[in-house]
């Protein structure tokens, strides 16, 4: 039997991970939109967009449905170790065919031609991050095991980046760094994920048993990385690599706070699986509620925070040149509550209920309104536009889901949400009152961080949330437990 380990722990782990990968990008962001300029950074971040298109592709799925399988059998060590070892057979072949593709793709289109290198650089990627098998530690809920490689590596990219990293003739270098470091996470968690289940390359898999949840699992990671990435791409096509550029700091952020968000999901979404499993009504709507009140705690302040302080996050981060992106991200802002329910609504309630074929209905619907709104906004709006039409797509399919989703669990803490609001427009009345005394960017944004997250956590106790309740009671069992 695996040990189980607490939500509480998980999350734990989850947000120091994600406090990480906002520290770093804080340490490193700032040095290279300096040395790059918009336009080396517009370049950069349109290759790796095209290469995570074609990263998605070479998924086929496999995560989720890995993790929804796998949380089922995951005491059964036979069944797990043939389950995943399949999988991972047929996610190294289809990464190795899309490696290939995409860089003759990148050779064979002209428009193409001036991101060669740096798309046949960031496609090495691509292998290597099916191979890391993130899934693993996802069935067995061990979080601590990936924060902590996470951070390592995060780490030595950062010296490496300082180390080589001084003109604009070093953008390749750049691109590289970021593959080792990609690579070298995932080589020592496909390494340590041995502990759980030997996974191994098999001669023959039984891609019929797999195949049917797997299409459509991939036709819906198509379809949202339609929405996810296309806005980059349409922006380069129709305004040019600047546009990137000043759009790149503005998604970058929002990717930064997304991906940290999302990693609450993924704490939550193998004991979704388990729940639902259980066919106990009760039992499932007491954990969703959980779910459900757990991101709005940390989704909701996260909001609120971007817009008081996106001109100075952008300025600190990228500087002057970029100021022009507050407006994209605090558009980008709003999408951050649509994207981060709609997961939640898929991962945690659609999927576990074998409901794959309306989550790709819902993407399917996303990614036909994204796509057809970018020719509309972009040309309108420039990056602007193109944050616009990721709100409009996060938002359509939000709608969606929610309404399938009242077949399996109805929200009715409206109490908690309207709670939750109230405290995060006081909290940002108060910081944006004491901001406007203080000049120094650096010192202005401290206090705006410290006087958010001060009164955020004492709002929340005094509302009596229980994740801050807990949190309390567990802070004062150990400082006591210490004391004696």
């Amino acid at each position: 039997m695996i040990q189980k380990k607490s939500i509480g722990i998980n999350a734990c782990m989850s947000v120091l991970n994600s406090i990480m990968s906002i520290v770093f990008p804080l340490i490193t962001f700032p040095y290279i939109t300096r040395i790059f300029g918009v336009e080396d950074l517009g370049k950069y971040n349109f290759a790796k967009n095209f290469v995570d298109i074609f990263c998605t592709l070479a998924f086929l799925g496999i995560p989720t449905y890995a993790i929804r399988e796998g949380a089922k059998i995951r005491d059964n060590k036979e069944k797990i170790d043939n389950l995943l070892s399949e999988l991972f057979t047929i996610g190294l072949y289809s990464s190795i065919i899309i490696s290939f593709l995409t860089i003759t793709i990148s050779f064979g289109v002209p428009a193409l031609h001036k991101y060669t290198i740096l798309i046949s650089i960031f496609t090495v990627i691509i292998p290597f991050k099916m191979m890391g098998q993130e899934w693993i530690y996802n069935i067995y809920e061990d979080f601590t095991a990936f924060s902590l490689i996470s951070v390592m590596m995060n780490a030595i990219s950062i010296v490496l980046m300082f180390i080589f990293i001084h003109t604009q003739k070093d953008l390749k270098a750049y691109a590289l760094i970021t593959v080792i470091s990609t690579a070298g996470v995932n080589i020592i968690m496909f390494f340590y994920g041995q502990r759980y289940c030997k996974v191994r390359i098999l001669k023959r898999t039984n891609l019929k048993k797999h195949g049917k949840a797997i299409f459509v699992l991939f036709s819906t990671y198509i379809s949202v990385m339609i929405y996810n990435k296309t806005d980059t791409a349409l922006l380069g096509l129709l305004c040019g690599d600047y546009q990137v550029g000043i759009y790149s700091v503005s998604t970058k952020i929002y990717n930064m706070i997304k991906t940290c968000l999302l990693a609450l999901t993924n704490v939550l979404q193998a004991q979704a699986v388990i729940n639902m499993a259980s066919k106990q009504q009760d039992r499932i709507n007491k954990y969703l509620n959980k779910c459900f009140n757990l991101i709005l705690t940390f989704v909701m302040p996260c909001i609120f925070g971007i817009m008081i302080t996106s001109s100075d996050i952008i300025e600190l981060i990228s500087g002057d040149a970029y100021l022009s992106a507050r407006n994209s991200l605090i558009i980008l802002s709003i999408a951050l509550f649509f994207s981060l329910f709609s997961t939640m609504q898929s991962s945690c309630i659609l999927i576990p209920n074998g409901d794959e074929i309306f989550t790709l209905k819902g993407a399917i619907y996303g990614a036909t309104v994204n796509f057809a709104s970018n020719f509309i906004c972009i040309p309108l709006w420039k990056e602007n536009g193109a944050a616009l039409t990721t709100l409009i797509a996060e938002a359509v399919v939000f709608f969606y889901y929610f309404k399938r989703c009242k077949r399996y669990y109805k929200y009715r803490d409206f109490k908690f949400l309207s709670k939750c609001i109230t405290c995060c427009l006081i909290m940002s009345m108060l910081t944006y009152f004491f901001r406007i005394f203080v000049n120094p960017l650096i010192l202005r944004i401290v206090i705006e961080i410290v006087i958010a997250v001060v009164v955020y956590s004492f709002l929340q106790v005094l509302t009596k949330n229980p994740f801050a309740i807990d949190a309390l009671h567990r802070m004062k069992e150990k400082y006591y437990g210490t004391q004696h």
